[in-house]
């Protein structure tokens, strides 16, 4: 059995104030050498960092605490081949903007395969909590994602004032990010959406074959719960989707303003969607749609899907499909919820038989 290299006895201190950065990164660059992971040791201690740490074909595993001094410079980079980043708790310095820098980025794998990030706690983010770039052959699982409320009131929310700790995605998967798979991942008050597959054309080609299961999405204040905006050979399946507050549930769109690739090929099957929609876009509970004619979407289903909204949100429509869009099809879905609202040729079977929403 590998014995992992404790960062402690390569002189990291643990109170919460130390710049460890070196130090850590020293003993990735020893590990990947030496083919052993590197342990951060478990609380009380808390190891400061005030930039990147980079995990080249290595492993760093808690169980425990990394706290970024600075929200600008906070990312754990995943690179190279076969590298891990596992059980670990990473916070910081509350970030007082959203940016789009890769630094930025609680968590990136970027041009890298057979990655695995599993089992961390991830509390505070500039940019996305997870953010997968032009990579393949990934697990992404059990990771905790939690936002706090810094500034605002869920039910009154005003997206140019208000944010939580975490200030974009939960996780977002763009540039040609290839044969995914995101299962059992629990999120809470992200900045933006739960689980995105983004694809734009100026990077060089749409995320494809990407599996999204068994995961727990809630309480979103600005953002939707799954979108997939430039993808093809997509499965959302078994994700449950709760109090979406002022966005869809779920969206499929190709937007021209985004530059968006083709979204094809999606399949969402035994999903659960109560509370989503309506607020402030009032977005339905599903929406699909492209607003370029000559880049439509095509061949989607939704199955055996449970939508369910109530109380303030009793008549927000279940599901829309507008304009530019091809072969979509609603398959033995349960809707409580205002009526679907439907343009061009789409397919309906009404539920006969056999199982709706999340299979536990």
């Amino acid at each position: 059995m590998t014995t992992p290299l404790n960062i402690e006895n390569f002189g990291a201190i643990g109170d919460g104030k130390f710049d460890n950065v070196k130090i850590i990164n020293d003993v990735l660059k020893a590990a990947k050498a030496q083919d052993q992971p590197v342990r951060v040791p478990p609380e009380p201690a808390v190891f400061a960092h005030s930039g990147v740490l980079y995990v080249d074909s290595a492993t760093l595993e808690g169980p425990g605490t990394l706290y970024a001094l600075n929200p600008l410079k906070e990312a754990v980079y995943l690179l190279g081949a076969g590298s891990i980043v596992r059980n670990l708790r990473l916070t910081g310095v509350t970030p007082t903007e959203r940016v789009g820098t890769w630094e930025a980025h609680h968590i990136i794998a970027a041009e890298t395969q057979d990655f695995c990030i599993e089992g961390n706690t991830i509390e505070t983010s500039a940019a996305s909590s997870i953010y997968i770039r032009g990579s393949s052959r990934g697990l992404i699982q059990n990771n905790r994602i939690l936002g706090t409320v810094v500034h605002g009131d869920l039910e009154n929310w005003n997206p140019n004032t208000d944010y939580t700790t975490l200030r974009a995605d939960a996780i977002h998967m763009t540039q040609r990010s290839d044969r995914v798979l995101v299962r059992d991942n629990y999120i809470r008050l992200p900045g933006d959406d739960g689980i995105a597959c983004v694809g734009y054309q100026d990077d060089g080609g749409p995320v494809t074959n990407v599996v999204a299961v068994h995961n727990d999405i809630a309480n979103i204040p600005y953002g939707r719960g799954m979108s997939a905006n430039g993808g093809h050979s997509i499965l959302y399946a078994d994700n449950q989707i709760a109090d979406i507050r002022n966005a869809a549930g779920i969206i499929m769109a190709v937007e021209s303003y985004w530059h968006n690739f083709p979204t094809r090929n999606v399949r969402v099957r035994h999903c659960t969607l109560i509370n989503t929609g309506g607020g402030i876009t009032g977005h339905p509970s599903i929406l699909v749609y492209s607003d370029e004619p000559d880049n439509p979407i095509m061949d989607i289903v939704f199955e055996r899907l449970v939508i369910q909204n109530d109380g303030s949100r009793a008549n927000v429509v279940g599901i829309k499909i507008r304009e530019n869009t091809k072969d979509i099809s609603l398959l033995s879905n349960v809707i409580v919820a205002a009526p679907i609202q439907l343009t061009g040729n789409v397919k309906i079977e009404p539920l006969r038989d056999g199982t709706v929403g999340v299979r536990r």
